[in-house]
Order: structure tokens, then sequence, then C-alpha cells
């Protein structure tokens, strides 16, 4: 049985052969835990702290910020959205919403070349998109900054 349980002082623990419960053996082996190692804990406040600083730089991109209706100003034809796959939507003058960012993977800063994901509504024939009345289609796009003005 170990004569004491604390961390900071040497912990006493039977030795092998009364673990094997060998009878012939009384001995008692002490030795103290290895160090803690604080470095560990620097380095995990000091990546916390960087992460939560990336969060904030997340957040926005020159002048768009996460959640700005931003309207698309070159000119861009997308032939992934299920509906149009044939013969792709034009975005040029459409209105979406910056839903995020994908410049960082697993905290790890990536090179992006359209970093910015855009979210579209286009609304099925005889819906209003003003209103938001019916169902559309959403879809979403990745778009560089240069292709976006804010509304």
């Amino acid at each position: 049985m170990p004569c004491c349980y604390s961390r900071n002082i040497p912990i006493c623990r039977p030795c092998s052969s009364i673990i094997c419960r060998r009878k012939s053996c009384t001995r008692w082996l002490v030795y103290a835990p290895p160090p803690r190692r604080v470095w560990r804990c620097c380095q995990s406040a000091a990546f916390e702290q960087t992460r939560s600083e990336q969060q904030n730089d997340r957040e926005h991109r020159g002048s768009i910020y996460c959640g700005d209706r931003v309207k698309v100003i070159s000119d861009v034809v997308v032939y992934h959205v299920p509906k149009w796959k044939d013969q792709g939507i034009a975005l040029k003058d459409k209105v979406g919403k910056v839903i995020g960012f994908c410049d960082m993977y697993k905290g790890e800063p990536i090179t992006a070349n359209y970093p910015i994901v855009v979210e579209f509504m286009i609304p099925d024939d005889g819906d209003q998109e003003e209103t938001g009345k019916g169902k559309g289609s959403k879809f979403t796009c990745h778009l560089a900054a240069e292709e976006l003005e804010r509304v």
C-alpha cells in the first residue's frame, strides 16, 4: 500500500516481487514523481492567446465582416448549384451574406485563393427575394475580396 498520495513528497510503493505476490520480499521502493513541466502550461496558454487573436482576425478581412451583405461586382459564373449545373448561375450584381472565412484550418493559416464564403439565396419561380416569402435555393460560394463590395 502506498504510504502517501501527495505528488510533492516521495511515494512509497511495493517492489515488483510484492506486486507479483511473493511473500518472501517485504521491501518498499521509494521514489519521487517526475517534475512537472511548466513550459507545457506556458506553451498552451500562449497557444490559447494566439488562437483567440486569430479568431478575432477571422471575423473580418479588410472592410468585409462576417454577417455583412455583399454584392458581387465581377463576372463570376458558378456551376456547382444542383438545379443549375448545366447552364450555371451568373453572380454579377447578386447580393449575398458573408458567412465565414476559410483561411484557417485546425488553427493553422492556409493560403486560400478565394477565402470569403458567401451564401446566396436564389428564389424559385414566383417568389419574392426581398420579402423572404416562399422557398428558394440557398448555396454558398467562395469568393475573393476584390470580387465583392459591401452593400
